[in-house]
Order: C-alpha cells, then sequence, then structure tokens
C-alpha cells in the first residue's frame, strides 16, 4: 500500500515551511501545485495565493475532494498532517472537524484524534505553558539519566540549554540578552568591563 503525505499548502504552491517543506523535500510535492496529489503526497489549501487564510468551506470542498480520491483508491494509505493548526491559522476543532468519518486508510493526526475524543489538546495550551511543560519534562528526563553518574556537569548543561531556549520561547531574545549581560557582569565583575573594550 502507497502512503500519501496529506499537507497544508496555499493556491501559489509555495511550499516554504512546515508540512508543505516536508512534502517537497522528501514527498514529491510540486513548486506552483497548491492541491491535489503530486509524488507521494496530497495538497490541502489552507491559504490563498496572497498567503491569507482561506474561508473553511474551501478547505471543506478540498478535503471532499481528497475523500473521494480515497475511496475510489483503496490502494493508498492517507497520513495526514495537522493541516491549518501547525500556525495556529485554525482552531484544532475547526479542522478536525472536516476530516471526521474520512475513510479507514487515514492515519489523522494526534490533535484530531484528541478534539474527537473530547480531551484536552496540548494546542490549546498558550506558546509559554509548552515551553514550560518541555523543560519540565526534559529535565526530569536529565535528572533521572544522571541521578546515578558521579559526573553530573552534563545534565547541568543541558539544563541550563533547555531553560534557556524556554525563556526565550517565553520572554523573547531581548530579554534573554539583558539577562545574561547581567549574569555574565555578577560573575566577572570588572574583568567584564575590560574585555568588553575594543581597543582604540
Amino acid at each position: 500500500m502507497t502512503v500519501i503525505f496529506v499537507f497544508g499548502s496555499n493556491l501559489a504552491g509555495k511550499h516554504m515551511q512546515g508540512s508543505a517543506l516536508t512534502a517537497k523535500k522528501f514527498h514529491g510535492a510540486v513548486e506552483g501545485q497548491g492541491e491535489g496529489l503530486q509524488g507521494s503526497s496530497y495538497a490541502i489549501p489552507v491559504r490563498d495565493q496572497d498567503m491569507k487564510p482561506l474561508p473553511l468551506w474551501h478547505i471543506a470542498r478540498s478535503v471532499n475532494h481528497l475523500r473521494e480520491l480515497a475511496q475510489s483508491r483503496s490502494d493508498l494509505q492517507f497520513r495526514v498532517a495537522a493541516i491549518g493548526c501547525e500556525d495556529e491559522t485554525f482552531s484544532a476543532e475547526e479542522i478536525a472537524a472536516l476530516f471526521k468519518n474520512m475513510p479507514p486508510q487515514f492515519d489523522l493526526p494526534y490533535v484530531f484524534l484528541t478534539v474527537y475524543a473530547g480531551l484536552s489538546n496540548p494546542l490549546h495550551q498558550t506558546r509559554e505553558v509548552r515551553a514550560q511543560n518541555a523543560a519540565v519534562e526534559v529535565i526530569d528526563g536529565l535528572l533521572e539519566r544522571f541521578a546515578h553518574s558521579k559526573d553530573k556537569s552534563e545534565a547541568l548543561l543541558m539544563a541550563m540549554m533547555v531553560s534557556l531556549q524556554s525563556v526565550r520561547e517565553i520572554e523573547g531574545d531581548e530579554f534573554v540578552s539583558q539577562w545574561l549581560m547581567a549574569a555574565l557582569k555578577d560573575t566577572m565583575g570588572s574583568r567584564l568591563n575590560d574585555a568588553l573594550v575594543v581597543p582604540a
């Protein structure tokens, strides 16, 4: 059975990022083709030629075309990306509703399945909450991994990097730059000022 990667695209067929870029790099998506079967991928447009979001009825029509293809091609298995939800253009509820009751050869993304099951959807979390949760999960894993190790420096360094990335997600690069400069001044004192002096 041939696996077809279903991705979100635009009517201009510019496969620049997210699942569209994945489809272009690995699944034969054709630049300039914004909808339909191409290589081992299938494009569902969620934006127009000017990259503005399409109305849901337009996306629903494209999903129906995909459904008709699936009904006529039992040899194809469709692996669907979280189209339209990757950049939060649409909510998972809006897009998941369009993919309900698809033929059995569809593998739907986790975020759609959580909607059908009435579970908490991770895309509902703010970027800040997702960053915090990711940092906590990784740091917990590091602590467990290095619990019996004599050298915990690697774990500490990795934990610092994860925490730094989390702060960047929440507060932005400008905050991180100022925070790092303040930390360096605390640890290096006057030596930092000397190091930052540019020779005349």
